[in-house]
């Protein structure tokens, strides 16, 4: 006895398939999953306005010319009944599932030592020492640093990663560790040679140079901790 062929779902006029489990948009070329439930390609196909209306009006088409006594809704149907009915089972999508896109957030934890003075150039030595204190000593002072570099966005449907971690601790170790780690601030970093080394100005400098490596809006923080008790946090504002 031949077997019916299986119904094929209309979305599957905006995809290609790639594999069992992957399937490739026809309108923005993006992989999305599927694993064989189409639920994913109409969730996808929602961030395309002209393409997800026409769908719904095929959709809608397609159901005006079935038989009237139609079958039960699909989260009510036997699993039985839709394998003898051989239809594709769709999974119902929530309209919590509007957003196609989910934010994440990532912080590298990194720790460096460095000694600096606070000392500023454009200010006399006795404003200096009321301004700094002990912190204005000749001899300088070092400290422990601990940096959390966090960043922000979209969680990736194929990679399910906001980035590779390796990436991000490849741009600490350019930004941070070679430039800053064991070094005298004041005298080996050349951006502090006209700028107060303060902690504050610390993270200025390192989101600036973070910011030159990692995609565009992807840095979300910086939060030095100088010593247990003082904690300084910049987000490019």
């Amino acid at each position: 006895m031949a077997q019916r062929q299986k119904k094929r779902s209309l979305v599957w006029s905006y995809f290609t398939c790639v594999d069992e489990n992957v399937a490739n948009c026809n309108v923005c070329s993006k992989c999305v999953r599927y694993c064989g439930n189409t639920t994913n390609l109409f969730k996808h196909l929602r961030n395309h306005n002209v393409e997800n209306n026409e769908l719904q009006k095929k959709r809608s088409k397609e159901a005006e010319e079935k038989p009237k006594e139609a079958p039960p809704a699909q989260s009510q149907t036997p699993w039985a009944d839709l394998l003898q009915k051989e239809v594709e089972y769709t999974a119902p999508i929530s309209e919590s599932d509007e957003s196609s896109e989910r934010i994440g957030y990532i912080t590298r934890v990194q720790s460096f030592s460095a000694c600096h003075r606070l000392h500023s150039n454009n200010s006399s030595d006795e404003d200096n020492k009321k301004i700094y204190g002990k912190c204005n000593n000749p001899n300088g002072h070092g400290h422990n640093y601990k940096v959390e570099v966090t960043v922000r966005g979209k969680i990736d449907h194929i990679t399910g990663m906001v980035m590779n971690i390796a990436d991000l601790k490849t741009c600490i170790e350019s930004v941070i560790m070679d430039p800053l780690d064991h070094k005298n601030l004041d005298k080996d970093v050349p951006y502090f040679a006209d700028v107060v080394s303060t902690t504050e100005n610390v993270a200025v400098y390192i989101w600036d140079n973070m910011t030159k490596l990692l995609p565009a809006n992807l840095l979300y923080e910086i939060k030095i901790y100088e010593t247990d008790k003082n904690i300084v946090i910049y987000r490019g504002e």
